[in-house]
């Protein structure tokens, strides 16, 4: 009888140690079920971030683009402005000349 109940004793602390095992396994694993859930919310977060980044930027360059777009279009007017300057330029130019050799006094 008294080897049976050495036997079982073996046994018994066998299982106890064999479920401290599993226990420690199991917080093992809600551990690392964990971690994975606050990674996993880390990579959604980042993700949603890149995403509002990524409009950000794609907003600045349309804006950026028009605001090109409305400097090209100042240029071009000014560019305009300056040539129909020149050329009035060189039309009053080319009329002060002839009033000149034509002997008419200019001065106001």
């Amino acid at each position: 009888m008294a080897l049976l109940q050495k036997d079982m004793n073996k046994y018994n602390s066998d299982i106890a140690t064999l479920e401290a095992e599993i226990a420690s396994y199991n917080d093992r694993i809600d551990s690392t079920t964990n971690s994975k859930a606050d990674v996993d919310q880390r990579i959604a977060d980042k993700t949603e971030q890149r995403n509002d980044r990524n409009t950000e930027c794609q907003e600045a360059a349309y804006d950026y683009q028009n605001r090109r777009n409305a400097r090209d279009a100042d240029r071009g007017v000014v560019s305009q402005l300056i040539s129909i300057l020149n050329n009035n330029l060189r039309s009053l130019r080319e009329y002060i000349a002839l009033r000149l050799a034509a002997g008419d006094d200019l001065s106001l």
